[in-house]
C-alpha cells in the first residue's frame, strides 16, 4: 500500500511544480479558468495528504515485519 501512496505523492508533487509554471497543463480537467493559486492549493493539499498516508502505511508495514517471527532452518 505504501508503494501506491508513494507513487501518488510523487505524482502530486510533479503536478504541483508543473502547475506553478503552467496551470492549464496541470488542471486540464477543470472546467473553469485554471490559475496558479488553484493549482498550488489543490496539489499542495494532495501532497500533504499522500505524505501522511505514506508515512502511516510505512509505519504499519514496519511494525508488522517486526512482529512476524522468523524461522531459521539449520
Amino acid at each position: 500500500m505504501e508503494k501506491l501512496f508513494g507513487l501518488m505523492l510523487l505524482l502530486s508533487v510533479f503536478l504541483l511544480v508543473v502547475g506553478v509554471f503552467s496551470p492549464q497543463k496541470s488542471l486540464f480537467w477543470l472546467p473553469t479558468t485554471p490559475t496558479r493559486f488553484k493549482s498550488s492549493v489543490l496539489y499542495l493539499g494532495l501532497s500533504m495528504v499522500f505524505f501522511l498516508l505514506f508515512g502511516l502505511a510505512l509505519e504499519v508495514s514496519t511494525e508488522l515485519e517486526e512482529v512476524t517471527p522468523t524461522v531459521q532452518v539449520q
